[in-house]
């Protein structure tokens, strides 16, 4: 890759950069002084001295794994079925290092630090981090011998931002290696089928563990300073292309790496059924003798529906959590990913009331989407009058998309929409 590709940053993302050099300056002072290391004890959330923290916040949706609703993926529609597809015509057409620093520039526009301070400004104290493999390893092959060098980049000068903020982390693993679900939201659609390969391939298994471990090892205390910034790893999102036993299995497998690695680390299992997202879906903890674990559920129970039928959507969610725990369970619940579609502002009021006074911790889905405001129930930030350009992935040249996804930063297009309550 020739650097006169790079160009000059504009002075927006100019001033995007100082804003995330100050951040990292400042992480060092703030993050650790203030941020303690979470884990479970009984059914609540709490911190080094023993005090209940109820997260609440919200998801990057979009950043590393561009889902083609609501991101600018490509103008052009050839490339918008996945993540992967786009990156592999990226690969083909101009280069693997030409497709890495695209997405690069992509992640440095999508969430800046300016992002976090609305977060951090709106009262909130947690964001969810959707991952995938993608992140870690080429497109063109995928082993433990070719991690690419410069996987945590983003990643860490993110992690660290939140800490300085007093914002939790949670990563979680959207896109698993062979896809968990065979949906585009793992970067991966049909990746080997509708319900993708993940839970048929012991070699994606195997991978997918591996590259877990490298995770955990990476932030774990001894290795990264604001290692308490993370709140736990989302072992596998929405896991709902495998049976309740190979979910249960695949959680035992990742479960006990992760362990290997990090012994103090907050592990979240999600529900498995994609038609009822119910907490009992998941056995016991002590059933599989896991210890220091939170049980999460996504709520949509509310999409396109009645104001009344969300709120019977949110009962449901807590009345089961309630139950699991009366039935023994004796863990911590949290609202991975929900939403109070077409039902306004008030019904969102509702919904955080509800699950805050229930114990719950939640983060909405999600923080930004490329829809329009005021008929998305989607996004909290959404463009304003005027939105940036999408480019197209089968023609432009690399100068072009690179000065497109540059201009995806929040400001000064994206506005906060009214219609949601964070």
């Amino acid at each position: 890759m020739s650097m006169k590709h790079l160009g000059t940053p504009s002075p927006r993302r100019h001033a995007t950069w100082l804003l995330s050099l100050a951040a990292l300056l400042l992480c060092g002072v703030t993050g650790q002084a203030q941020l303690t290391a979470l884990h479970a004890s009984g059914t609540n959330i709490v911190n080094a001295a023993g005090t209940t923290v109820q997260l609440k916040g919200v998801n990057l949706g979009g950043w590393f794994i561009m889902e083609p609703y609501m991101t600018p993926i490509d103008s052009s529609g050839t490339y918008n079925t996945d993540m992967h597809g786009m990156m592999v015509e990226l690969d083909s057409r101009l280069g693997v290092a030409n497709e890495q620093a695209l997405l690069k520039t992509y992640q440095q526009s999508w969430i800046t630090t300016a992002d976090l301070d609305n977060i951090h400004a709106a009262g909130l104290n947690a964001v969810r981090i959707p991952i995938w493999w993608g992140m870690f390893f080429p497109m063109a092959s995928q082993s433990t011998s070719n991690m690419r060098s410069d996987s945590f980049t983003v990643l860490d000068s993110i992690i660290n931002a939140c800490a300085s903020r007093n914002i939790y982390v949670i990563l979680d693993m959207h896109g698993a290696l062979g896809s968990q679900s065979g949906n585009a939201d793992t970067g991966h659609a049909n990746d080997g089928g509708s319900n993708g390969t993940y839970f048929s391939s012991g070699a994606d298994q195997s991978l997918t563990l591996w590259l877990w471990e490298q995770i955990a090892s990476h932030y774990s205390a001894a290795n990264f300073a604001n290692s308490a910034a993370i709140a736990g790893f989302d072992l596998l999102n929405e896991p709902t292309g495998g049976t309740t036993t190979q979910v249960v299995g695949a959680y035992n497998s990742l479960y006990a790496g992760i362990r290997g690695v990090d012994s103090t680390r907050m592990l979240i299992m999600e529900t498995i059924s994609s038609t009822s997202w119910a907490w009992n879906n998941l056995p016991s903890p002590a059933t599989n003798g896991w210890t220091n674990v939170v049980y999460s559920t996504h709520q949509y129970t509310g999409v396109g529906s009645t104001a009344a039928q969300v709120e019977a959507g949110n009962t449901t969610t807590i009345n089961g959590f309630n139950a699991i725990n009366t039935a023994g369970y004796n863990v911590p619940g949290y609202v991975g990913e929900y939403t109070a579609y077409a039902s306004g502002y008030s019904e969102w009021q509702s919904t955080q009331t509800e699950y805050a006074n229930a114990g719950l911790s939640r983060t909405a889905w999600a923080y930004k989407v490329n829809t329009a405001s005021g008929s998305d129930f989607w996004g909290w930030y959404c463009p304003g009058t005027t939105r940036p350009t999408t480019p197209n992935i089968a023609t432009d040249p690399y100068a072009t998309i690179q000065s497109d996804w540059s201009g995806w930063t929040t400001s000064p297009d994206f506005v906060v929409n009214t219609n949601i309550h964070m």
